[in-house]
């Protein structure tokens, strides 16, 4: 609803973010004439787990010698700091490392031995709470390769691919990776993404 001076709104939720425009009219008797401002609404919220239909959302596996990749990503406005435990204890430098983005944390996990499997917690905070996730690293198996990529289309902000998996392969899914292309830049601390195949 409108009141003298601004709009309030009741009851806000986060449909309601967004772009919102106010226009101020000036009338004579002669003339008229107006000017219009945009003004961004941004609702602040506390961190959240996003939804997942998927059941082992809080699993995640890595194989023998290789590294672990266990995201922790929560809805918030402003986006969340992260921070990582195990067993209420720092994490060992040694045989992990943290990689943080705007919007999410990904924990890399050296795959050494046995000792590097269990449990690991991720806190999500900002200035209006926090929200904890307690993420369980298995052991798997190393998957083939695809065994062809074609890409399929580049948008502005977008890339389509078409992945050939391996035959009689259960595939889960696909995690594509990538780096801007910079002579500097690893593709191991690069951003993924995951894709899961539909059934």
């Amino acid at each position: 609803m409108t009141q003298p001076g601004g709009l309030y709104i009741e009851n806000i939720t986060q449909e309601d973010e967004g772009i919102y425009t106010c226009t101020a009219y000036q009338v004579t008797s002669k003339t008229s004439n107006f000017k219009s401002q945009n003004i961004r609404l941004f609702v602040l919220r506390k961190p959240k787990w996003p939804e997942s239909n998927r059941s082992e959302g809080d699993i995640s596996y890595g194989y023998k010698g290789g590294v672990a990749n266990i995201t922790c990503l929560a809805l918030g406005k402003p986006f969340p700091e992260y921070s990582w435990s195990r067993f209420n204890q720092s994490l060992d430098p040694v045989t992990t490392s943290v990689v943080t983005y705007e919007e999410k944390s990904v924990l890399q996990v050296k795959m050494i031995n046995d000792s590097v499997l269990g449990e690991y917690t991720c806190v999500a905070r900002n200035g209006l709470g926090s929200a904890t996730k307690v993420i369980t690293l298995r052991e798997g198996s190393r998957p083939r390769p695809p065994t062809r990529i074609h890409l399929h289309a580049v948008g502005v902000q977008s890339a389509q691919l078409k992945i050939f998996g391996p035959p009689k392969e259960q595939l889960v899914g696909y995690r594509i990776q990538f780096v801007k292309n910079i002579p500097s830049m690893s593709i191991n601390n690069g951003d993924y993404q995951d894709v899961f195949v539909s059934k």
